[in-house]
């Protein structure tokens, strides 16, 4: 027999660092995705399963005048900010470049818009990066389901088509997925 405590170490870390985004610490893509899946499997909760797709606005701006190391460390305390938006049991999570997934379960859409709107607030304050103000802003798309009435890919679908015509806008707002009239 041998000592596997080394082997279940190196296990547990593999399997966090399969799990979060380097950069931010927050979780990543596909942790974000089994979560969403796990709370619309929630048969006796009545309430909606709330996806919101964040895209920041200026960030590309940020990157290519000031640099990406520069771009790196806001988006680092652009995730501080977010972390600190969410409730107990909300969830936040980095997909990549500047776009950045929440995950909530919420009563209705105004639950959705008071966190929509303290995101929006939190990122309105500049960021201080190497002695310098930093200025972005965000547009957040929103989708909610219930039980058996959506999967996890159509939230983050709807989420990101409502995020498009939020970005649209070109405001610094939230829009909720609205299906088309047939």
């Amino acid at each position: 027999s041998r000592d596997i405590t080394r082997d279940k170490e190196r296990m547990r870390n593999l399997e966090r660092l399969a799990t979060l985004d380097t950069l931010t610490g927050l979780h990543n893509r596909a942790w974000i995705n089994e979560k969403v899946g796990f709370m619309l499997a929630q048969a006796d909760d009545q309430a909606y399963t709330t996806v919101m797709f964040i895209d920041l606005n200026g960030f590309k701006a940020v990157n290519d005048l000031m640099g990406h190391a520069t771009g790196d460390a806001l988006l680092q305390q652009v995730s501080e900010r977010l972390q600190h938006c969410m409730r107990p049991g909300d969830s936040v999570a980095r997909l990549g470049g500047d776009e950045f997934v929440v995950a909530a379960k919420c009563s209705n859409h105004e639950a959705a818009s008071a966190i929509a709107l303290r995101i929006i607030d939190s990122l309105h304050a500049p960021f201080a990066i190497n002695s310098m103000d930093v200025r972005i802003g965000a547009a957040i798309g929103i989708s909610l389901a219930r039980f058996g009435t959506a999967t996890a890919k159509m939230l983050f679908e709807n989420a990101d088509k409502a995020m498009y015509q939020a970005k649209a806008r070109r405001d610094g707002s939230y829009q909720f997925f609205e299906p088309a009239a047939e």
